[in-house]
């Protein structure tokens, strides 16, 4: 399986808080059920390159199960998903029956890991 990096018509240079004038990243863009909690809190909310760990949990959980993990039936139904975490990484569908597999998925799922 070969995964390509796609679109990046938003993107910017980031530089770390370690540099000076950090870029502050709050653009809410992209496909809903990807999308980190981070860009869901709000017009005000600033989010670092943390959000794409985030999102390749959610690409990696569609790749392993053939299904989103905040499928749901409105942009408000997945976005409150999202915002509570709510997904299940017992699925019958797990294609591979591994705990240390689940763990990353859960790991990378994971909100506020600060």
């Amino acid at each position: 399986m070969k995964m390509s990096l796609i679109d990046f018509n938003v993107s910017k240079r980031f530089n770390s808080n370690k540099f000076a004038n950090p870029i502050l990243m709050m653009t809410n863009t992209g496909t809903p059920m990807y999308q980190a909690p981070e860009m869901l809190e709000g017009a005000e909310q600033y989010y670092d390159e943390k959000i794409d760990i985030w999102s390749a949990g959610a690409v990696l959980y569609f790749m392993i199960t053939g299904l989103h993990a905040f499928q749901r039936e409105t942009c408000a139904e997945i976005e409150a998903a999202i915002l509570d975490g709510n997904f299940d990484v017992n699925q019958d569908s797990y294609i591979i029956q591994d705990e240390n597999l689940k763990a990353l998925v859960s790991g990378l799922l994971q909100k506020d890991i600060s």
